[in-house]
Parts: structure tokens; C-alpha cells; sequence
């Protein structure tokens, strides 16, 4: 199974090319699946399916779905169902509230996670600054 899931994130990464892109968030979607669903590899590796027609799956739904004017949108759950529902995913919403979005947002957040050690030296300073920033009265200030 971790040979399946190997291939997987390596078909994942060589189909988008930046990270921060519409794209790219699908694409570390589909890595947080592989990693948080051990049918997730299965379903990525089938030949017929593609990060592209993932998006294009998605840009259908929402055309369908939420049309005003000239846009077209889908909230970031239902972007989450459409591509889990391109993959074949019988029941996305149910995949979605058993922790995947939970394991998605937390594979978000590890990206801009700060270097180690420099989360303590950002709280640090925040904390000296509230104390500096304290409120400060004089009573000369005050009544003088």
C-alpha cells in the first residue's frame, strides 16, 4: 500500500506547477487525502483522472451550481465534494466531516509553520510589546 501511496503523491506533484495557485490547493487536497485515506491512492492512480480534469470537474460544478453574472463559484467544502465526487468518492461530504477537511487545513497550515524555535521568539516579542504598548497615566498627564 505505501508503494500505491508513493506513486500517488509523485502523479499529485507532477501535474501542478505552483503551489499557490487554484491548482495547487487542489493538489495539496489530493495529498492530505492520500495521506489522511488508504483508498485515496487507488482512486488518484486510475489513468482516467487528473488534477486538470479534477479542476474541470469542479469549474462544471460550479457553473451548475452558484452561476451569477459572469462568475461562478462553489464554497472551499463544496470545491472539497466536487473533487472528491470526480475521484469516485461515493459520499464526499461524509469523507469531509470524518476529518479530512480537518487534515487538509491542517496540512495548509504546516506549510507557513514558522522555522523551529521561532515560534517561541515571535511570542516572545509579541508579549514584551503588549507589555510596552501598556496603557500608561500620569497623574500630572491626567490633571496637571
Amino acid at each position: 500500500m505505501e508503494d500505491a501511496k508513493k506513486k500517488a503523491l509523485t502523479k499529485i506533484a507532477k501535474e501542478y506547477e505552483n503551489i499557490d495557485t487554484a491548482e495547487g490547493e487542489i493538489a495539496l487536497f489530493l495529498e492530505s487525502w492520500v495521506n489522511f485515506d488508504e483508498r485515496a491512492a487507488e482512486m488518484i492512480l486510475s489513468e482516467k483522472k487528473s488534477l486538470k480534469g479534477a479542476f474541470g470537474h469542479m469549474r462544471d460544478v460550479a457553473s451548475k451550481k452558484h452561476r451569477e453574472k459572469n462568475a461562478s463559484y462553489l464554497s472551499h467544502r463544496e470545491e472539497k465534494e466536487a473533487t472528491l465526487a470526480y475521484y469516485g468518492v461515493e459520499d464526499p461530504a461524509a469523507l469531509l466531516e470524518d476529518g479530512l477537511m480537518y487534515a487538509f487545513y491542517q496540512n495548509c497550515a504546516s506549510r507557513w509553520a514558522p522555522p523551529e524555535g521561532k515560534a517561541a521568539e515571535i511570542r516572545e516579542a509579541q508579549e514584551a510589546q503588549k507589555k510596552e504598548d501598556g496603557l500608561k497615566l500620569d497623574f500630572n498627564e491626567l490633571f496637571g
